[in-house]
């Protein structure tokens, strides 16, 4: 018996370096993991060259209803979502002054919006643990960055974002 036993996993960006990486980790301790890139190619050997269950997403984050298709297609396969990695991202490495709008656009959207994205998408099935799982309130939840929490994260996390304000008449 492993750490991750019965859990089922979603790295995102993972058929190559820290995402693959993950989803190897993450097998080894028993997880049963999607892998997603945007290079089906890659993400087909990295699917069979992990041991364990696997299964292989291909496509666009970034493009609406994506993310959403991505945790369908892990819902109908496994039934259920029990880790979620945001780990895809990518970056132009040049100086800003030669860096586009739409280049940075293209950034803010995979580091920004697809957590986002992804996190609302998975929130409804991480929303009520397993049974076994509801006495130590385990849910788990990674991040590649060193950022604060995101408000998507805090969301799913079911905390506020915000503190709760006063009503001006309160006093």
């Amino acid at each position: 018996m492993t750490l991750l036993d019965g859990k089922v996993a979603i790295v995102t960006g993972s058929a190559r370096g820290i995402g693959r990486a993950t989803a190897e980790l993450l097998s080894q301790q028993g997880a049963k993991v999607l892998i997603n890139d945007l290079d089906g190619d890659a993400a087909e050997q990295t699917a069979n060259e992990i041991s364990g269950d696997t299964l292989v997403f291909v496509g666009d984050l970034t493009r609406e209803g994506v993310p959403d298709k991505l945790v369908q297609r892990v819902i109908d396969e496994w039934g259920q979502v029990d880790i979620l990695v945001n780990n895809a991202g990518y970056t132009l490495d040049a100086p800003i002054h030669k860096m586009s709008d739409a280049w940075f656009q293209r950034m803010l959207d995979i580091h920004s919006i697809v957590p986002f994205r992804m996190c609302r998408a998975v929130a409804p099935h991480m929303r009520e643990p397993a049974k076994e799982d509801a006495a130590r309130g385990a849910r788990y939840s990674a991040r590649s960055s060193a950022s604060p929490p995101s408000p998507a994260r805090w969301a799913t996390l079911g905390r506020r974002t915000t503190p709760r304000a006063s009503p001006p008449w309160s006093g």
